[in-house]
């Protein structure tokens, strides 16, 4: 389905009852790509880059990690993508790793990244959206 599809059938049927049809295509544009309210799916994965870039140089220092600490996170660093998914080995491990006595701003900082995360009803429905699409679609339905 094209864009158009996806957000012709949302506005048109609007299954959350959002009142599409009194919006301007300006506020349609907004109440489908504000990305506050609707929660989303925790990730399955991250990247090797944003475990690393979640690592606080602070506690990094504040640590001294040991050699069997520093092997480690090598091996995960060295897995490009650390499956996170609920029970996962790589979940366990970044759990472990960084524990919340000696780790807890790095330790925060995954879990936010991994849970907690919100999206926007586009992202949900997998469309991109633009007021000339939005216009379009007020032209073509009457809504």
């Amino acid at each position: 389905m094209s864009d158009y599809d996806i957000l012709a059938a949302e506005i048109t049927g609007d299954p959350l009852a959002v009142g599409y049809a009194g919006m301007t295509d300006q506020q349609r544009y907004d109440s489908l790509t504000n990305d506050t309210a609707r929660p989303a799916p925790d990730k399955d994965s991250i990247t090797s880059q944003v475990l690393f870039e979640a690592i606080n140089r602070t506690e990094w220092i504040g640590n001294a990690p040991d050699a069997a600490f520093q092997a480690r996170l090598d091996r995960m660093l060295g897995l490009g993508q650390i499956l996170v998914g609920p029970s996962t080995q790589g979940r366990v491990e970044l759990l472990n790793l960084f524990d919340n006595t000696n780790w807890p701003t790095t330790r925060a900082t995954l879990i936010a990244y991994v849970q907690n995360q919100t999206q926007s009803r586009a992202d949900e429905l997998s469309a991109t959206v633009s007021l000339g699409v939005l216009e379009t679609i007020r032209n073509n339905t009457g809504v």
